[in-house]
């Protein structure tokens, strides 16, 4: 039973939630059922470890039917009872929260009651509660359009001979929150085609693009938004575009919730990365800011901690940019906001990175030797790294046996991708190829040539 699903939902719920389902179960509203009230009692008091040898069927059905011979059956129909319960008390969670919509639901009863007083108190409160909300992103629209769709319906009931305002308005939010959500899916779409190697059918959007210049959509916070990341995704009026979206989501900020903030700035932070790749320096300046903005406002972190490959990114892109001492002041401070796991391999391993940039190997050497190999990313930077210092210090015993040490844990390691392991071994191959200081410009042609290669930039610059 351990592995069963209502015990995997009941392990997700706090002490709070562990007693809000007891009195739920044990409402008459919900459940009738005696058998499955006394089985979630026994539940819950084993929680929140559930022990394996205490949630056993067998022990269960003992506990609770101590004088009758076991039946697997009952015990399922119980377990499966008991989920359906579970279910239905995660789904009024979330309807609460969801404050318009309960009002929607409200109004359509007294429509289908014909109380228009009590409607008209209702539509009020829901009016004030939709305009009271501090967000303005493709949500909003939606409960825009529900709510409009509630006042056509009334206004149908009446059978007034006159112009309904109420359908052009139900029309029109319905295209705000159409629009909004297409772009978002579409830009979403659009990033994925950069890193899988399979295009997506963006139906419709094409057509929408130029109807959507207009002010009136154009002044609609997230409408405004995805259009430019969808032009950026697409590499149309590139600079204009950034510049906008940089704006555009400083002044919308609290306007958006905190995921959908992360999921713009993670859109403007790839597409920067990728024109740096294209070679276009000009936006690691750009990224580095927007990275900054993006960790001062917490979108980079996860469950309270800073993503630790948002710390790697913004120590690497420190140490390009040549901030030795600013990179290194952002190690110190911000390593302290990784999850405690990830806190000595990744200070170790950038500050070992910062030293190497200064050309102290001695003091890099000794930072590596700190490092865990807690994720295997840390593992082929240690060798890598090592590799250039072997190299630049004329180590070349020590280069050598690297070298083929590292051919080997590079064959042996499952959990490295075909890609990422011929990455590497291109690097040792080059490397190799350097310490025989033979023809480097033919070699430097080669390494240019080479689609997947580690430390591109260092090879050609051992060539010289």
């Amino acid at each position: 039973m351990e592995q069963s699903k209502i015990i995997q939902l009941l392990k997700t719920f706090s002490a709070k939630e562990l007693r809000e389902f007891q009195e739920f179960v044990h409402s008459p509203f919900y459940n009738k059922n005696e058998e499955i009230r006394r089985f979630y009692d026994y539940l819950k008091r084993l929680a929140p470890k559930f022990l394996v040898r205490k949630t056993d069927p067998q022990v269960v059905y003992q506990q609770l039917y101590p004088n009758q011979k076991y039946s697997d059956k009952k015990i399922k129909y119980l377990m499966s009872d008991t989920l359906k319960l579970a279910e239905q008390y995660i789904g009024l969670q979330e309807y609460q929260q969801e404050k318009n919509q309960q009002y929607c639901h409200v109004l359509k009863g007294y429509l289908n009651r014909n109380l228009d007083k009590h409607y008209q108190a209702i539509y009020r409160k829901a009016e004030q509660n939709l305009q009271a909300q501090t967000t303005r992103n493709t949500d909003f629209y939606y409960q825009q359009y529900l709510l409009a769709d509630i006042a056509e319906r009334h206004f149908e009931q009446k059978k007034l001979r006159v112009f309904n305002q109420r359908l052009q308005e139900v029309a029109d939010y319905l295209d705000l929150f159409y629009v909004s959500k297409k772009l978002e899916h579409t830009c979403e779409m659009l990033e994925w085609q950069q890193v899988l190697a399979h295009d997506y059918d963006l139906k419709l959007v094409d057509s929408i693009i130029p109807q959507i210049q207009a002010p009136e959509y154009q002044n609609k916070p997230s409408i405004a938004i995805y259009t430019r990341i969808y032009f950026l995704l697409k590499n149309i009026e590139v600079n204009d575009n950034f510049e906008q979206l940089k704006d555009l989501l400083k002044d919308y900020f609290d306007l958006f919730t905190q995921s959908e903030m992360k999921q713009a700035h993670l859109a403007i932070i790839n597409f920067c990365m990728r024109q740096i790749r294209k070679g276009n320096s000009r936006f690691e300046q750009e990224l580095l800011e927007l990275y900054l903005f993006a960790i001062d406002k917490k979108l980079l972190f996860e469950n309270a901690y800073l993503s630790p490959w948002t710390f790697k990114n913004v120590v690497r892109l420190g140490l390009n940019m040549l901030r030795l001492d600013w990179t290194e002041t952002f190690i110190k401070t911000y390593h302290k906001e990784l999850e405690g796991h990830f806190q000595k391999d990744a200070y170790h391993f950038s500050l070992a990175d910062l030293n190497y940039r200064r050309r102290d190997y001695r003091k890099a050497q000794q930072h590596l030797n700190e490092v865990d190999f807690s994720d295997f990313s840390y593992s082929l930077g240690i060798r890598e790294m090592l590799a250039k210092i072997y190299y630049e210090t004329n180590e070349n015993e020590s280069l050598l046996s690297l070298i083929a040490s590292f051919k080997i844990y590079l064959k042996r390691n499952q959990l490295i991708s075909e890609k990422v392991q011929q990455t590497y071994e291109n690097f040792l191959y080059f490397l190799g190829q350097l310490l025989k200081k033979e023809q480097l410009q033919t070699l430097k042609d080669e390494i240019k040539a080479t689609n997947l290669l580690a430390s591109r930039t260092w090879l050609l610059e051992q060539c010289t």
